[in-house]
């Protein structure tokens, strides 16, 4: 057997190949860190952003950070890490950080965090918070951050309404300093002094009256429904507060009495008339609430079939409640036979429409009671979540961007158990059978050159 020795030049070219190769690796390396280069080859460009979100991405001047608070749930974690890589892509300067909240009870009950996770979004000393994650949710998001514009609140005064800025007990003032740090603009309006409504009104609201309003008055709320301005109307039982009229364009009624809820023993509330809410309706108000709401001294509501309006119940009492029509005074029972009514009982409605443009809806929410947001009731339950999402909802717009989700044309592959059990055979016995014939093929091939060599 012959050594056959390669040339000291040809070693040496070797070497300063191996060399130029790891440079070129390297160097190829390090430019992937700082270009990148993508291909959706999937069918729709399902898996990037669409020509709308990457314009808006290109107004944003300023970082955005977002923060998800989700437990450990790694399907729904990945999933949004997902789709926010598709905006980092295109904005470096997007953060992503994830929050258990079972870890952080306490912060979590402060941001009244939803059960399956929410998601905040901060953007130039704004925030916008999510309960569902898309891309046309996300960039909605982040539009509304990027153009924000004053939320004008008008609160209607001289009829006995809580005032937004009073710090009594029935007042709203610890409502009102939120709503401000918020970004929201407060206004009270007298409409005997200034008989109309402004323009930029976001949203009216009639805040408990206690006396009646004048016919005027009365014609001036009528027209702002009819422009299709925006409405929170808090009610009280049995008051005299002269708005039928307003009830009768939305096609509501006011039941008299005052709601009793034999349940508040149960949550340690010893008067009666405190009715409760504890499991909240599919809406994008109510939604995310998991703790009770509590309602001093209300009133139910009923809703007919208003003539263009979708009316949905926002709040309900529970089962063990009433309408209480005699003084809430000794022992007092519902009263069978009577005009009382029995639980449960709707406490809240919403009703929606849409205005002429086709692109916004008119929103109204009515509540039987005001008390729940006054400064003395505000820190119960669910109150302040409720209320702040209510501000929320009402005055937030619909005409944002209108993106397409694009569907995968082939979601799923159904296969016969034919072609399962073909494509097991290959897998399981076929597959390994050609790489051991192949492992045979290549032991052999070398052994015979082996042979060779040591022959010459």
């Amino acid at each position: 057997m012959k050594a056959v020795l390669k040339p000291r030049s040809q070693r040496g070219q070797n070497v300063v190949f191996y060399l130029l190769f790891a440079l070129l690796l390297g160097g190829l390396a390090w430019l992937s860190t700082v270009y990148s280069w993508q291909w959706d080859l999937s069918r729709d460009g399902r898996n990037s952003l669409s020509q709308t979100s990457v314009e808006l991405l290109q107004t944003l001047s300023e970082p955005v950070q977002v923060t998800v608070y989700l437990g450990p749930d790694e399907v729904t974690r990945k999933a949004i890490q997902d789709l926010i890589s598709r905006y980092q892509r295109l904005k470096a300067d997007i953060s992503l950080t994830f929050i258990n909240p079972e870890t952080s009870p306490a912060l979590a009950r402060e941001l009244g965090i939803a059960q399956g996770g929410e998601l905040f979004i901060d953007y130039q000393q704004r925030q916008q918070r999510l309960q569902r994650l898309d891309e046309r949710s996300f960039s909605n998001a982040l539009l509304r951050l990027a153009q924000p514009e004053p939320r004008w609140l008008v609160f209607i005064e001289g009829h006995g309404e809580r005032d937004p800025l009073g710090k009594a007990n029935f007042d709203y003032f610890e409502l009102g300093r939120r709503l401000q740090a918020r970004g929201f603009q407060l206004q009270r309006l007298n409409l005997i002094t200034q008989p109309q409504i402004p323009d930029n009104t976001n949203l009216l609201v009639l805040a408990s009256p206690q006396s009646a309003y004048l016919p005027g008055e009365v014609a001036l709320l009528q027209s702002y429904l009819q422009r299709g301005g925006n409405l929170l109307w808090l009610s009280e039982p049995n008051s005299d507060d002269g708005l039928q009229r307003l009830a009768t364009e939305l096609d509501i009624e006011r039941l008299p009495g005052v709601i009793v809820d034999a349940s508040g023993t149960l949550f340690g509330i010893d008067s009666p008339d405190f009715a409760l809410v504890s499991e909240y309706g599919d809406h994008a108000i109510t939604a995310p609430l998991q703790t009770v709401s509590l309602f001093p001294q209300a009133q139910a509501l009923q809703a007919k079939q208003p003539s263009g309006w979708q009316v949905q119940t926002l709040l309900q009492t529970l089962p063990r409640s009433w309408t209480e029509l005699s003084p809430i005074e000794g022992e007092i029972g519902f009263d069978e036979g009577s005009d009382e009514r029995a639980g449960p009982l709707s406490l809240g409605l919403v009703l929606q429409r849409p205005l002429p443009n086709q692109r916004e809806q008119q929103r109204v929410v009515v509540i039987g009671d005001g008390d729940f947001l006054a400064n003395q009731y505000l820190g119960n339950g669910g109150n302040l979540e409720l209320g702040s999402r209510l501000f929320s909802w009402l005055t937030e717009k619909d005409n944002l961007l209108q993106i397409s989700m694009p569907k995968a044309a082939d979601s799923q592959l159904q296969l016969s158990s034919w072609q399962i059990a073909l494509i097991g055979f290959g897998f399981f016995l076929l597959l390994p059978a050609g790489l051991l014939l192949a492992g045979f093929m290549i032991v052999w091939r070398r052994r015979r050159v082996v042979s060779e060599v040591a022959g010459d």
